[in-house]
């Protein structure tokens, strides 16, 4: 997503016009953790190999787990996304957008660390707002996901998006989604 907010010829209809749009996750942030929790494994899977000694392969397998579970991270599977088919979250698919209350921005801080989240609330449960369901392999659901569930009171339900994992701009996605909704 290009970064508008510095450019002083573009206009506010220009800034505000829903585009297509989807982000993944920053790929250099997961390469570590996948590819050093491999590479631990494999190093520990040759100590057990070399030595027979079974606490090395039981310790292996951990770091494999690891591996596993933040593989999302370096997959490149869009997470978030929109388009005039509706809201896309990964593993849930497309929302309508009518189904979509509110999208807020929501930040923390942790000492110097600012973590950005967008807060995604649905006017109604998640069965039915979904417009098209993701059709997901089943060795993914154990997967890390970048998103959690919250009911809330009357049926509705906000869908909380870590922002600051994804490639994008957390105020440009924000103010892409709050484009399509206001359409």
């Amino acid at each position: 997503m290009r970064n508008h907010s510095m450019d002083p010829w573009l206009d506010d209809e220009t800034l505000t016009k829903a585009r297509p749009f989807a982000v993944g996750f920053k790929k250099k942030s997961g390469e570590p953790l996948v590819y050093g929790s491999f590479l631990l494994a494999a190093c520990m899977l040759a100590v057990f190999l070399i030595t027979g000694s079974p606490e090395w392969g039981l310790i292996a397998i951990p770091m494999l787990g690891l591996a596993y579970w933040y593989y999302p991270m370096i997959a490149g599977w869009p997470q978030l996304g929109a388009n005039d088919d509706g809201l896309f979250v990964e593993r849930i698919g497309f929302i309508h957008w009518a189904c979509v209350e509110k999208v807020s921005l929501y930040e923390t801080s942790v000492r110097t660390l600012v973590l950005h989240r967008a807060q995604i609330i649905l006017n109604r449960n998640l069965e039915e707002a979904i417009a098209k369901r993701e059709a997901v392999a089943w060795w993914r659901y154990p997967m890390m996901r970048n998103w959690s569930l919250k009911k809330l009171e009357n049926q509705r339900v906000m869908i909380d998006v870590q922002l600051h994992t994804l490639s994008g701009d957390p105020h440009e996605i924000c103010r892409a989604l709050n484009a399509f909704l206001r359409r």
